[in-house]
């Protein structure tokens, strides 16, 4: 109990000073806050707005074709159609998707199968992997068939992948309606007890399909309904503006909750000096009791920070932070490893004076190499290596792939990695303050 009444007056300490809540939870917000309307030009008209960055596509199309190869589905076909000349609509989307007008913000290239373009971005030679199925013209024929276009991505990146996924579901939706509409025809037609025969459906198919396949190259927005485009990583249906927020504003709830820590921790060496740790150790509270009690108040500093932007970011920004309880864990694991890294640093520190510097310097030298990855040129591989050599890189990489729709057992390696950390830290840091406050 002891412990927890420590926690508790340092908790309210820290909470009655408006420095110290501007710091937690206002900069934050107004650091995201001026990302975004940076970010904000994505969605403007002249030309020095933000530039999307290059998404490399592998393409697999596996559509066996379908497509009537006789005089009188030819004919029905207007003259021009993206329909005349090839053998399935696969065909026609992945001609679509590497076109020229899309050459500026994503590279596609065809790959051999399914295994292969899975591999490359296992391995990262690709942002994304699109597999046609062998079904797909099929699908877009026959109402009862059905079809599903795979978007593999890796699930480390956000906006290249949130871009292609919204140009392939706005060209297939196109087809889908299409398929409706076709549906909707004969349906109507055996109601009123008159059969299609073979050369009306044909005639009507080549009208809807010709139709689809510029208005696929044209349309922005809409859902698929009968032709899905899924992600093994999840659903996300966020726009990449909100996508690319969400990874800056999960950046700076990280980088500020590492600060949060060490400062609160800081509270140590001034009480040293002022003499009033020093009285506290006279009692009969054990050194460990008093440090034990320290370090929850800092914990639960950094729970509460780290909730109100969460849930502030969700409100304000519409940012999806994925399975509650992956980003519960990873939560958790920061909480964990931030108080614990702020007690190694104060350890090594002999005056208050010398906090600012030096805890300044280090929280934020190891925080600018956790975020790298963030911020570095098309997400380099490089970036995330680097990253993964201190704590902050392992809580972004948990927190991005929990926003990216992984489970508990995705996020488990990262929050393993943050309980690791906070374990060394914190061995240090107490093994130190004892023999120091001895």
């Amino acid at each position: 109990m002891k412990a927890l009444d420590i926690a508790l007056k340092d908790l309210t300490q820290s909470f009655r000073n408006l420095s110290v809540l501007a710091f937690i939870f206002l900069v934050p917000v107004l650091v995201t806050g001026m990302f975004y309307l940076m970010f904000g030009g994505l969605g403007g008209d002249d030309d020095e707005g933000f530039a999307l960055p290059r998404t490399e596509v592998q393409i697999v199309n596996l559509d066996a074709g379908g497509l009537p190869a006789d005089a009188g589905f030819l004919a029905s076909v207007p003259q021009g159609s993206d329909l005349r000349g090839i053998h399935s609509m696969g065909e026609v989307l992945a001609q679509f998707l590497q076109g020229e007008g899309f050459a500026e913000v994503m590279a596609v290239t065809a790959a051999p199968d399914a295994a292969s373009a899975r591999t490359a971005v296992d391995s990262q030679e690709a942002a994304v992997a699109i597999v046609i199925p062998q079904n797909f013209t099929a699908a877009l024929i026959d109402p009862t068939e059905r079809a599903v276009v795979e978007l593999y991505q890796d699930p480390t990146l956000t906006l290249g992948p949130s871009v292609v996924k919204g140009i392939v579901s706005q060209f297939v939706d196109g087809f889908s309606g299409s398929k409706v509409a076709i549906g909707a025809n004969v349906e109507q037609l055996n109601d009123a007890g008159l059969a299609m025969d073979a050369a009306q459906l044909q005639v009507l198919v080549a009208q809807y399909l010709a139709s689809a396949a510029g208005q696929g190259r044209q349309q922005i927005g809409g859902e698929s309904r009968l032709l899905a485009v899924v992600s093994p990583t999840g659903e996300g249906d966020a726009s990449p503006l909100v996508g690319a927020v969400g990874l800056i504003m999960a950046g700076m709830t990280i980088f500020y909750g590492f600060f949060t820590g060490p400062s609160s921790v800081q509270s140590i060496l001034s009480e040293d000096e002022k003499g009033t740790l020093a009285r506290l150790f006279t009692t009969p509270t054990p050194q460990s009791t008093i440090l034990g009690g320290k370090f929850l108040a800092t914990a639960l500093t950094v729970l509460i920070q780290f909730i109100a932007l969460l849930v502030f970011g969700s409100l304000v920004f519409g940012i999806e932070w994925g399975n509650p309880i992956a980003v519960g864990l990873v939560t958790l694991g920061i909480v964990a490893a931030s108080p614990a890294f702020g007690i190694f640093l104060m350890s090594l520190i002999k005056r208050a004076r010398q906090a600012g510097v030096v805890l300044g310097g280090v929280v934020t030298l190891t925080g600018i190499l956790g975020l790298a990855s963030i911020f570095a040129a098309n997400r380099s591989p490089a970036a995330k290596l680097v990253s993964l050599f201190v704590p902050q890189g392992w809580a972004l990489r948990g927190l991005e792939l929990a926003m990216n729709g992984g489970g508990a057992g995705d996020v488990l390696p990262a929050v393993v990695a943050l309980l690791a950390w906070s374990a060394v830290f914190f061995v240090i840091g107490v093994t130190r303050c004892r023999k120091r406050f001895a």
